[in-house]
Formats: structure tokens, sequence, C-alpha cells
């Protein structure tokens, strides 16, 4: 499961790029503020179902208590409930994505006007019911 992982990458991006094996994980709490930093406590409250949380602290101690991960005197276990935080996103069910970099823009004119064309040329039926419609046979430039 190891792979090839950029050289700049620090130890908590590595571990949220499921190049190493979370049972090999030092401190797992670093990659876990990773990913509520990226994806924000509003959103893991709804995915994990929690109320609302004041802080990371919070969230870790409410995941523990969910997840059953306590110590003794019904302490949560940070390092078990954080290690449980990273199986999930490893194993998909904390939904995360980023917008590619640069020009947030990307699509040229070019695009845009060959996008419009094939729409055109196959008709509103063919793109909303599969059917064909009127067909438009020159360029629209």
């Amino acid at each position: 499961m190891n792979g090839v992982v950029m050289s700049e990458s620090t130890d908590a991006e590595t571990v949220l790029r499921n190049a190493l094996k979370i049972e090999q994980i030092a401190d797992p709490v670093r990659p876990v503020e990773l990913i509520v930093e990226r994806c924000g406590l509003e959103r893991l409250q709804l995915i994990y179902s929690l109320p609302a949380c004041r802080d990371f602290d919070d969230f870790v101690g409410q995941i523990a208590r969910k997840k059953g991960k306590l110590l003794r005197g019904a302490q949560p276990n940070v390092d078990e409930a954080c290690k449980a935080v990273l199986k999930d996103w490893n194993d998909g069910r904390i939904h995360f994505y980023t917008s590619p970099p640069g020009d947030r823009d990307f699509i040229t004119d070019d695009a845009r006007q060959t996008c419009a064309f094939s729409s055109r040329a196959l008709g509103s039926d063919t793109l909303k019911h599969g059917k064909p419609g009127k067909r438009v046979t020159e360029n629209p430039d």
C-alpha cells in the first residue's frame, strides 16, 4: 500500500495521502488537525452526526465517546479517536476535494463555444431525454 510520496510533504500530509499505515503513525493528532482545517468542524459534525463542537478537542472527545474509544474514568482516548478518524478519511467516508491549482476560470472561450455548439447540435431533447432533436449543422461563429 505504500507508494511514492513527494519529498516536500510533511508527515501529517503523508498520512492523509494514505502512504503510511495508520498503525505506524506515532502522532495521529496532527493529521486529524489537518482534516479539520481542510473540511471544517461543521462539515465533520454533519458527517459524524455530532452536536455542535466548540473546538478540535471537543470534536475528538465526541468522536471518542461515539466510537467507544475511552480510557479509565470515561476519559477520551485521543490517539485512538484520531486513528478512527484517519481510517474514515482513508476509507473515503470523509468526502473532501480541492479545486485545481491556478486560475479558477480555467475553461477557455474556445471550450465554451465548443460546448455551446455541441449542445445546440445535439438539440435540447437529446440532452434531456436521450432523443434526437433539431440538429444544427453550422458553426455558431
